[in-house]
């Protein structure tokens, strides 16, 4: 309702309604049969009728800005607030081309348009919150009101049945009609100079802005009630498929111009009202198009340009893999490089035959012999034989258990950030699968993954990758359920980009990215499907892995280079070594002799000397790690409830003794470390003042504490079987606590996957040989003390079973509550000296690493435990 400026004459104005509107309803109550509903002409306007100076139309601006912009009140405002198809209005006014102005300006305030029985005359009316249609089924009456000729509403409101009237259009269908009324019409094929012609391109774009102006209207009819009731999906639905239909012809027009600046810049407004797939695949055709167009026409800057155009695509349209739609001309055109590159290398021009295959690596990294082609011309040697203790057979993240399982899942898998090490700046994170640097968010951090990146079967990876991988891991049920880890992360939240991430954390936690290089898998991974999986992985790493095979009587397991990793533009041409193969080593000296060997991994440091001697290999100084050894106690065995007799164990052990004769190369030499707690030695977290734990005459002392309570007649030692250093020192270490303490001390030496069932699922198990690998230089070693009942269960991290009284987990949650550094440490120090008292478990040492390699492997940034964090970057030339 409008006011009117002077306040005195408003009440005779509602003393004269009351009069005179019972009359007036009375008098015209026939206004409904004959006035009709006006509609723009169905023909061209003549020449005259148009301004002879019509300007050129500017490009189709977005809709929330222009009305920003605009503060002049449009035809159709009520109440003062602008309804979204007053946007019209606006545009009307702005325009100087009557054709547009009139299509504006009929469509510029909404409308519905009634049809009565009795006269067959439309009429237009205030939009109505129901659905009605062409055949009226309503039941009692419904209420309208007709607009006036200046789109003004009647202030009489007339109750209609449904036998009166033959159907009601509805605004949005109006607008459809109108709009492909206009298209038709062939303003384009006018002579330019005619007052009214419009290019093909103006008029889809005044289509696109009429329907984007009426979609708003029908979302905010919605919110606020003016249309009500299932039936209005349908409408919704076709005019989205209309503007849709608008949209992709005039980025068809686009193309046809050859124009990628103008389709990318008109795309890009497009693409956020278009969620679903099968829409935005409708979208990429055109510009698809355009790169399809840009390899027929060729040139030397060809790959480039199509390169560039298809990462903007990806950005545009990620997941659509758009290079499929375009993957024939593509291919060619790599042929026709990789083609030009060998006649290139065959006159001996290398340097211009490698920037050749480049080019067509840029184009198509799957194209057959490329990758191994290049590698060729670089003289990088295309296999890498790695020698290690036992060949991997668990190869996912969740079930890996041996070091080879270990490194190989490095291969495999990737992070959204990886840890990498380096010996004079220690510690860094890496992006991974992540781009570029992760953004700190409130109580998290949020991260752009890398749009060109795949599965190795070919799937885009996407944020729902993460999601899904985080709700794994999550996942009670889940075989790598860790409640710990579990316990500090949110979750992830996914936002209009498929391809942004934000990983949130219950709270702050000093080291927060080593709780985020957990390993994405593939999102139709499921406990059910693990076990083949497991053996046959599907990961985004460097590698993928191909099996095993023999040759020359000796075992492989074999890992192919990844051709979806080498398709992304920040990995492109990686890796560098085309094959690693594993194999395991039983003579190291003769196989580097035999030239079997490239690289050894987890040397022995007796062996360390020898190995230095042949020609060929180096052997660099030993790598201190995060990893510490120690006998597992299992806290379920009432006997090992007893803190007298679990000190006794602890101080019996003679740790230097054990180093000198078993690991280190000879008595003395500074590599390996005995530990006094469950920190590294000399780390940040370790408390300096506690003495060495090899106190035999204290141990003697407490065992006869320990026999007041009752001791067991026997205990059982159990360890690994795969390295003979281990099997005699723990062999040795039982006959010495047997003699030392005056208790049967059982060795029992076990294959690695076994003794990791017994003490992690089955708990079966009195001692265990064991170790804990740190995630990071924050020294986490909360998992293996959580006293929650899951992680206390069967596979939970908490293996050893302890039952803290309050004292330990208190001072854990304080240093995980923390960020000052100088806090977190005393806490954590604390820690140490409180599990080294209590003996929780029996600290042993810590074994640098050892590795020997051939002189042309170059590798980088190598991680002490990990070991292939970054071996896409790796070269071995011989």
């Amino acid at each position: 309702m409008r006011a009117t400026s002077s306040t005195s004459i408003i009440p005779r104005t509602r003393l004269l309604a009351r009069l005179v509107l019972p009359m007036l309803v009375v008098a015209v109550g026939g206004w409904f049969a004959g006035v009709p509903a006006q509609d723009p002409p169905k023909k061209l306007p003549k020449p005259e009728e148009y301004d002879p100076n019509p300007p050129k139309l500017k490009p189709v601006r977005d809709p929330e800005k222009s009305a920003a912009k605009d503060t002049t009140p449009p035809a159709g405002e009520a109440g003062g607030q602008r309804q979204p198809a007053g946007e019209l209005a606006v545009a009307a006014r702005q325009t100087n081309h009557m054709v547009l102005r009139q299509l504006f300006l009929s469509l510029a305030v909404p409308h519905d348009v009634v049809t009565m029985r009795q006269s067959g005359a439309p009429v237009k009316i205030e939009p109505i919150p129901q659905y009605v249609g062409p055949r009226p089924r309503f039941k009692d009456t419904i209420k309208v009101r007709r607009l006036g000729s200046d789109g003004t509403p009647s202030s009489q409101v007339r109750n209609l049945a449904a036998h009166e009237i033959l159907g009601i259009e509805p605004y949005e269908q109006i607008a459809i009609t109108q709009v492909e009324n206009f298209l038709k019409e062939p303003y384009d094929r006018l002579p330019e100079q005619d007052l009214r012609y419009l290019s093909r391109r103006q008029m889809l774009e005044a289509a696109a802005q009429t329907l984007t102006a009426v979609v708003r209207f029908h979302e905010s009819a919605r919110v606020l009630g003016q249309r009500q009731g299932k039936e209005w999906e349908s409408v919704e639905k076709a005019l989205r498929k209309k503007l849709l239909e608008v949209e992709v012809g005039y980025l068809e027009e686009l193309a046809r111009a050859n124009d990628w600046d103008a389709a990318v810049a008109a795309a890009r407004q497009m693409v956020a009202r278009y969620p679903q797939t099968e829409d935005r695949e409708l979208l990429a055709v055109p510009l698809t198009r355009i790169i399809d167009q840009t390899l027929k026409a060729g040139g030397e800057d060809t790959p480039r340009l199509v390169q560039q155009r298809l990462k903007t695509l990806n950005e545009l349209f990620p997941g659509l893999n758009p290079a499929k739609r375009i993957g024939e001309g593509l291919r060619r055109q790599a042929e026709r490089l990789f083609a030009e590159a060998k006649e290139l290398a065959n006159r001996g021009r290398t340097k211009e035959a490698q920037e050749k295959l480049h080019q067509a690596e840029d184009l198509w990294p799957q194209l057959p012999g490329l990758y191994d082609a290049r590698i060729k011309m670089e003289k990088y040697h295309s296999v890498l034989r790695v020698g290690v203790r036992d060949l991997p057979v668990e190869l996912s993240p969740a079930t890996a258990c041996t070091d080879s399982e270990r490194w190989a899942v490095e291969l495999l898998f990737e992070g959204l950030v990886k840890l990498t090490y380096d010996p004079e700046t220690g510690q860094r994170y890496e992006p991974g699968l992540a781009e570029g640097r992760p953004r700190l968010i409130p109580m998290g951090r949020q991260f752009q993954i890398a749009r060109d990146a795949y599965w190795s079967d070919g799937r885009q990876v996407t944020g729902a990758d993460v999601r899904s991988t985080v709700n794994l891991l999550r996942d009670k049920s889940w075989i790598g359920y860790r409640p710990s880890w579990a316990e500090m992360i949110e979750g992830v939240h996914l936002g209009g980009d498929p391809f942004q991430v934000s990983l949130l954390l219950r709270q702050g936690f000093l080291d927060p990215l080593s709780l985020m290089t957990f390993k994405i898998l593939p999102p139709d991974l499921t406990w059910k499907n693990h076990a083949p999986f497991a053996r046959n992985p599907v990961g985004s790493g460097p590698y993928q892995y191909h099996g095993q095979m023999t040759q020359d009587g000796r075992t492989y397991a074999v890992f192919v280079a990844n051709p979806s990793y080498g398709r992304r533009v920040s990995r492109r041409g990686l890796p560098l070594i085309r094959e690693i193969h594993f194999v395991k080593s039983n003579d190291p000296v003769h196989d580097f002799k035999q030239r079997r060997l490239d690289l050894l991994l987890d040397l022995p440091a007796k062996k360390v000397q020898e190995v230095a001697q042949v020609e060929g290999v180096v052997v660099p100084p030993p790598m201190p790690n995060r990893r510490v050894y120690f006998l597992a106690i299992n806290h379920r065995r009432p006997a090992l409830q007893n803190q007298d007799l679990r000190r006794a164990l602890g101080l019996a052990v003679p740790r230097q003794k054990l180093l000198d004769e078993f690991f280190r190369p000879r008595p003395g030499v500074e590599v390996h470390r005995p530990l006094t707690g469950p920190y590294p030695a000399d780390s940040w977290a370790a408390e300096p003042s506690i003495p060495s734990l090899d106190r035999p005459d204290q141990a003697k002392g407490l065992i006869g504490q320990a026999a007041k309570k009752g001791l067991p007649s026997k205990l059982t030692l159990k360890f690994p079987n795969d390295d003979p250093q281990v099997v005699q020192a723990m062999e040795f270490l039982c006959a010495h606590l047997s003699s030392e303490l005056g208790i049967t001390i059982e060795p029992e030496a076990l294959e690695p996957h076994r003794l990791r069932d017994d003490v992690e699922l089955n708990h079966s198990y009195d001692l265990a040989y064991y170790h804990y690998d740190y995630p990071s230089d924050a020294y986490w070693l909360w998992p293996l003390f959580d006293p929650s009942p899951d992680a206390r269960r069967s596979g939970g991290s908490n293996y050893l079973g302890y039952r803290d009284d309050g004292e330990l987990v208190r001072w854990f949650r304080a240093a995980m509550m923390h960020r000052d550094f100088p806090k977190v440490q005393e806490y954590t120090r604390l820690i140490h000296d409180l599990v080294q008292s209590k003996m929780l478990l029996i600290p042993l040492w810590q074994l640098d690493t050892c590795i020997a390699l051939r002189k042309g492997l170059k590798p980088t940034n190598i991680d002490p435990l990990l070991i292939f964090t970054d071996v896409e970057h790796w070269t071995l030339r011989r």
